[in-house]
């Protein structure tokens, strides 16, 4: 549960700072934070994990490994758009409500699970709730054909058609240079480069002058750029040499057989699309689940926030920033300038409003999980832990914890957020928007 909270957390803060770069006012009220479901409930004491990239923003350029040859027809893309808007935030409190307060614990760690939280937060309707959500989205027929594609890419050379002509429709290997006044000109050159015939990727004339070219066939001709193309090389002529490498293979029964484990091309063809539908329907339970448990959150009332849980969830948000700034050469307090243009200050306060957001989340699970009669003790967890462990043949219950990589707070809320949710989900009426 650690993972789905701390990922709302971030998606929350990442959301925030990067408003701040158009010079929008981050967030102040806790009520404005937006609520992500696939990030539910779980901070623990533990530090959380940090990947070795960093959060992306649209101050950070992204390249890829291989560059695109100059030659295609495909336009450079240009964006204004700001980054991405979260849904509309979750009311925690109406304007009518007191101000919602962070109180001091005792010494000992606020406990979700033994502490009264009829103090801290006040439940709303979650059964039976209405749950605004999008149409599911249709299997891409062009993304099943990639993989397949891509697929047929990976098969070993022995598969590589050498002995017969290149014709429309076929994905060759090329190598080519392209030469203005004799002179190479900046991407008119690629070797192994892989392109379709017919695709219309590259410029016109270039792909119908390489279509019926056998394997290892060189062939050397002229074309003309067009009027509307990148200006430097808009309506000027260039010379190509192309020499035509091999032609990859079509997905046959016999390929599916020997490579795919499948009983045709058309079977696999099929397990293909299944995997696309299987995740396509994975991704649209979670955001059935999101969508639900934000209206969850936004039904209930926060009275107020223990201390510790707020401080401590506050700690991993810096030290996920603090891990960020190490791993592009620069210190904390260099960070945010760098990357948000905003003072440590001001992304201290936007990480301290999503630390109260995580926290609310974690005393609604378990308000909620109380109200249905969950048994939330430790006791009782640790005895369906042990339980696990048997069924695996493990010996203990560490053994176990240290094989799903994750510690016992973590796993518990995974448990009761799933319990949870599942009831909410199972009665909610989803409806969905045109």
């Amino acid at each position: 549960m650690k993972k789905i909270l701390y990922a709302a957390a971030l998606l929350v803060v990442l959301t925030s700072l990067t408003a701040c770069i158009g010079n929008e006012k981050p967030p102040v009220n806790s009520s404005d934070m937006p609520v992500s479901s696939d990030t539910v409930p779980t901070v623990t004491t533990t530090d959380p994990t940090v990947t070795s990239e960093p959060p992306v923003t649209e101050t950070v350029p992204v390249t890829t490994g291989t560059a695109e040859p100059v030659v295609t027809t495909a336009e450079p893309i240009v964006t204004t758009e700001k980054p991405p808007v979260t849904e509309p935030p979750v009311q925690t409190t109406t304007s009518e409500e007191p101000p919602v307060t962070t109180v001091p614990t005792e010494t000992t760690a606020f406990d979700f699970a033994k502490s009264d939280l009829s103090e801290y937060i006040t439940l709303g309707q979650y059964l039976g709730i209405e749950v605004y959500v999008s149409a599911p989205v249709e299997v891409p027929e062009d993304e099943v054909e990639a993989a397949i594609g891509a697929a047929l890419e990976a098969l070993p050379e022995e598969e590589h058609i050498l002995s017969r002509a290149c014709m429309t429709g076929d994905k060759v290997n090329i190598d080519f240079v392209g030469r203005m006044n004799e002179d190479l000109f900046d991407g008119g050159s690629m070797s192994d480069y892989t392109l379709t015939l017919g695709s219309g990727v590259m410029i016109p004339g270039f792909e119908e002058k390489i279509t019926g070219m056998l394997p290892g066939d060189v062939l050397t001709f002229t074309l003309t750029f067009p009027a509307d193309y990148y200006a430097e090389l808009a309506g000027k002529e260039a010379v190509f040499e192309v020499k035509l490498n091999y032609i990859y293979p079509m997905l046959t029964d016999a390929i599916a057989v020997r490579y795919f484990d499948a009983a045709s091309a058309e079977a696999y063809r099929k397990s293909v699309y299944d995997t696309f539908a299987a995740e396509i329907e994975a991704e649209y339970a979670a955001e059935k689940e999101m969508a639900a448990w934000t209206v969850v959150l936004a039904n209930a009332r926060i009275l107020q926030y223990p201390e510790d849980r707020v401080n401590e969830a506050f700690e991993n948000n810096k030290a996920v920033y603090t891990a960020f700034a190490h791993l592009n050469g620069m210190s904390y307090s260099e960070f945010f300038p760098a990357f948000y243009g905003l003072t440590v200050a001001d992304a201290e306060s936007i990480m301290l409003e999503s630390s109260k957001n995580i926290v609310a989340q974690q005393l609604l699970l378990y308000a909620i999980a109380r109200d249905m009669g969950i048994d939330v003790t430790d006791e009782r967890f640790e005895e369906d832990l042990k339980a696990t462990a048997a069924i695996l043949g493990l010996d203990s219950v560490e053994a176990l914890v240290e094989q799903l990589g994750r510690n016992k707070a973590t796993l518990k809320e995974d448990k009761l957020y799933s319990q949870v949710i599942t009831a909410i989900v199972a009665q909610a009426k989803f409806v969905i928007l045109e």
